[in-house]
């Protein structure tokens, strides 16, 4: 089975590296494409139509919409990646890879976040 991915962020980031490489990996069979996220919505919907995926400006709203996603690629940048990781993890999505988090940004309430995700799966949040 391929992993399903989404990415959560459409900018110059995620233009340049990010949308190329998974539209890519999703050509050779690598994994399925399956959605893409930005507050945006001209950029969302843009984006969108040039990959040939689904398009949303509420993380929560492309989770609820395809359960299936296996990991989230989140390209937003700063103190909002924490926040997106953060909204991604608590949709609860049991088979979601796991995610990288800045772990010295962390609030308590994420710290908690942590160690139940560190419970749940054996292993820490990916640190960078």
């Amino acid at each position: 089975m391929k992993a399903k991915v989404a990415i959560l962020g459409c900018g110059r980031a995620s233009q340049k590296w990010h949308l190329p490489t998974m539209r890519e990996l999703a050509k050779h069979g690598e994994l399925d494409f399956v959605a893409l996220c930005d507050m945006d919505t001209s950029l969302a919907k843009q984006t969108g139509e040039i990959y040939g995926v689904p398009w949303y400006t509420s993380v929560e709203q492309m989770l609820a919409k395809h359960p299936d996603i296996m990991a989230v690629d989140v390209i937003t940048g700063g103190r909002k990646d924490v926040e997106m990781a953060m909204a991604i993890y608590e949709s609860s999505l049991n088979n979601m890879a796991p995610v990288k988090l800045p772990i010295e940004g962390l609030t308590s309430y994420e710290r908690m976040l942590h160690e139940d995700y560190l419970e749940k799966f054996g292993q820490p949040i990916d640190q960078f």
